[in-house]
């Protein structure tokens, strides 16, 4: 990998945020938000592309029926030019309807529960669907007016159930220039490690072509980039490989990716690109360079946890430790659980508590017992987020025996107890 030199600052502001981004997803519970297209379709008992003909409210506003006419039917026991009626509940009077009269959308639909009260309120001849998500806004649901959303659902739902089909087609989907198509099957490739344990370099050929161009966004290209590493697809070391070895806005997170796939470069490959003005460059080198582990690698971290110009890539090193299983990792998280920066803290104690071994142990409850109350706070936690017996034993002495009442309360808290109030 040559030297990293100074880019444009456009592309370098673009693979940072990239990074930046990744390592949130990554860090997130898979599917923290909405469910994805293909849960929805695994979860509906019909899927139509159809269009709104009617809306009409019953019992003052409560409830709005949608009269859908589906045009075509992916899945379930309708058939094209049937209507269906979407019922939407209004908690709130500022709910605004799923639709309008004439929109058109994806629908995925469940039968309505015969509660009582949608009984009483809407006409019994009828047959009636709700959304197969409980909670919909009319934000949520208008984003499934896309067309392409059909032709990808009717692909996922012929593919589903042959494993091979599935991986290839979400490969395939990661060069869509429909970005809810290519985030939903990153999300399904996070929550499914199988299917991305056998992308291919074929299965990846339709991404490697839309590399460097305008579409997808190079963001995204970078998000995806470090997430196949993060899954360990091995079709992606090849490109990755390619990618780290030139200068352009993919090399931070194509190092990255041979990063977590351990495909290291060499220490002075990854102490060059430690000192690039690229700060994601610098946090991939920084997680290579933990992970290497050797005294002029662990050097640099120091150096640049103490001094890096970039508080982000300070922190992306803080948390690079906590994957290290070298005893001076420990040693090298002390000082910013010393320090009065309070993400600082919460990074090196997260970290501690990854590493969990003794001497990690020991700086936790050291920190819990004579650290600031920031510290403490961060202590606390991380000790029971290690499930070792050791440091819950910890917990609990300190419990009986700080002399501070605030610590003494968190340690309450982090032993899943409520704290007395009027202690």
């Amino acid at each position: 990998m040559p030297s990293p030199s100074a880019r444009p600052r456009d592309l370098r502001t673009g693979a940072c945020a990239a990074i930046t981004v990744a390592a949130v997803v990554l860090l997130a519970p898979v599917s923290a938000g909405a469910a994805t297209i293909f849960t929805l379709a695994d979860s509906s008992q019909v899927i139509a592309a159809g269009v709104v003909r009617d809306v009409v409210s019953y019992k003052n506003g409560a409830f709005r029926v949608f009269t859908v006419e589906a045009e075509h039917v992916l899945k379930g026991p309708v058939v094209a030019g049937q209507t269906l009626a979407l019922v939407q509940e209004v908690s709130f009077p500022s709910d605004g309807p799923y639709f309008e009269k004439g929109a058109r959308t994806l629908l995925f639909a469940v039968p309505l529960p015969p509660y009582s009260a949608y009984r009483q309120a809407l006409p019994a001849e009828t047959t009636y669907w709700r959304w197969s998500e409980d909670k919909k806004t009319a934000a949520d649901i208008a984003t499934f007016h896309d067309p392409e959303l059909a032709d990808g659902v009717a692909r996922y739902l012929k593919s589903r159930d042959d494993d091979a089909a599935t991986v290839r087609y979400m490969a395939e989907l990661l060069a869509s220039p429909v970005p809810r198509l290519r985030a939903d099957a990153l999300i399904l490739l996070e929550s499914r490690p199988a299917l991305a344990g056998a992308i291919d370099s074929a299965a990846l050929a339709p991404f490697e072509a839309v590399l460097g161009k305008d579409q997808p966004p190079l963001t995204d290209q970078a998000l995806t980039l470090v997430l196949l590493g993060k899954l360990r697809a091995p079709g992606v070391t090849p490109i990755a490989e390619r990618l780290a070895a030139q200068e352009g806005p993919l090399q931070a997170p194509a190092l990255d990716a041979l990063v977590s796939l351990d495909r290291l470069p060499t220490d002075t490959e990854l102490l060059a690109a430690s000192r690039s003005d690229d700060p994601a460059l610098r946090v991939a080198a920084m997680r290579g360079l933990v992970r290497r582990s050797t005294r002029p690698a662990l050097d640099r971290v120091e150096q640049m946890l103490r001094g890096d110009p970039s508080e982000e890539v300070r922190l992306a090193g803080l948390g690079a430790l906590g994957a290290s299983s070298a005893e001076r990792a420990v040693t090298l998280l002390a000082p910013a659980l010393a320090g009065p920066d309070k993400a600082r803290i919460n990074a090196a104690a997260d970290a501690l508590a990854q590493i969990a071994s003794p001497k990690a142990i020991a700086a936790l409850g050291d920190t819990l017992a004579h650290g600031s109350f920031d510290a403490q706070s961060a202590a606390a936690f991380a000790l029971m987020r290690t499930h070792k017996r050791e440091a819950v034993e910890m917990l609990h002495a300190q419990r009986e025996s700080n002399p501070d009442p605030r610590v003494r309360k968190v340690i309450e808290v982090a032993l899943g107890r409520m704290p007395d109030e009027h202690e």
